[in-house]
C-alpha cells in the first residue's frame, strides 16, 4: 500500500525540535526579565538550597552591623557626655584657682561659689553617671568649697576627676576603634557573601540572550520545517487524485 503521510519519526522530531526551542525562548526571557538564573526550584535544587543559605548569613550579617552601629552611636554619646563633664571640670579648675588667689575678695568668692553651684548642678542633670561623685565637696557647704573651704582639696578633688575622665575617654576611643575594625569585618563578608550569592543565582544576560536566540531560530527552523513537510504532503496527495482521474 503506497504511504502518502509525511514520516512519522520526522514530525516527532519537529515537534519536540519546536517544544524545546519555545522551552528556552520562555527560559531565556523570564531569566532576562527577572535577572535570575534560578527562579524556580527545578532550575537548580542544589544551587536555590545554598542561595537560601546565602540569604540567611546575609540577614544575620545585616543584623549584627545595626547592633554594631547602635553600640558605637552610643560611645559616641558617651563619648560627648564625657567631654562635657571634662570642660566643666576645667571651668571648676579655673574658679577654685581664681577663689583661691590672693586678690579675690568675698564678693567674688561669692560669684565663684555660684557659678561652680550651677556647674555641679547642670553636671547632675546633663550626665549624672558620668560626674564625678567628689564634686559636692566644691558645692555651698562643702568641705572644699570655694569661699571659705579647703583649696589644696578642691583642687586635688578637680585633678582626680579629670584624669578619670581622660582614662574613660580613652577606654571609649580603644572600644570604639574595636567596634570600627568589627565593622569592617562584618562589612567584608557582607560583600563576599553578597558576590557569592550573585554568581549563584544571578542570570548572565549575554548568555541568555544567546539562548534565546537559539531558541527562536530552533523554534522558526521546526514550525518552517514542519509546514513544508505537510505541504509536500499535500502536494503527493494533489498528484495521486490527478493519476486516479486519469485512469477513469
Amino acid at each position: 500500500m503506497l504511504s502518502v503521510s509525511p514520516s512519522a519519526g520526522l514530525t516527532t522530531s519537529l515537534v519536540s525540535q519546536n517544544k524545546r526551542g519555545l522551552s528556552m525562548v520562555a527560559r531565556s526571557l523570564e531569566r532576562l526579565s527577572t535577572g535570575k538564573r534560578i527562579n524556580h526550584a527545578k532550575d537548580d535544587p542544589a544551587g536555590l538550597i545554598a542561595a537560601e543559605q546565602l540569604r540567611g548569613e546575609l540577614t544575620d550579617k545585616k543584623a549584627q552591623l545595626k547592633t554594631s552601629r547602635l553600640d558605637q552611636l552610643s560611645l559616641r554619646q558617651h563619648e560627648s557626655r564625657l567631654s562635657v563633664v571634662q570642660r566643666s571640670l576645667n571651668d571648676l579648675r579655673g574658679a577654685a584657682l581664681e577663689s583661691a588667689g590672693s586678690l579675690a575678695d568675698e564678693l567674688q568668692r561669692q560669684a565663684l561659689q555660684q557659678s561652680a553651684n550651677a556647674t555641679i548642678e547642670s553636671l547632675d542633670r546633663f550626665a549624672p553617671r558620668e560626674s564625678p561623685r567628689g564634686l559636692y565637696s566644691l558645692a555651698e557647704g562643702g568641705d572644699a568649697n570655694l569661699i571659705d573651704g579647703d583649696a589644696t582639696l578642691a583642687e586635688q578633688i578637680i585633678d582626680d576627676a579629670n584624669e578619670s575622665m581622660l582614662q574613660g575617654r580613652a577606654g571609649l576611643a580603644a572600644d570604639s576603634r574595636a567596634i570600627n575594625y568589627e565593622q569592617q569585618a562584618i562589612q567584608d563578608q557582607v560583600v563576599i557573601t553578597t558576590e557569592t550569592l550573585s554568581m549563584i543565582e544571578d542570570a548572565d544576560f549575554a548568555e541568555e540572550s544567546s539562548n534565546l536566540v537559539q531558541g527562536q531560530v530552533l523554534t522558526q527552523a521546526s514550525v518552517a520545517a514542519l509546514r513544508y513537510a505537510q505541504q509536500s504532503h499535500i502536494d503527493v496527495i494533489g498528484d495521486l487524485l490527478e493519476r486516479l482521474d486519469e485512469e477513469m
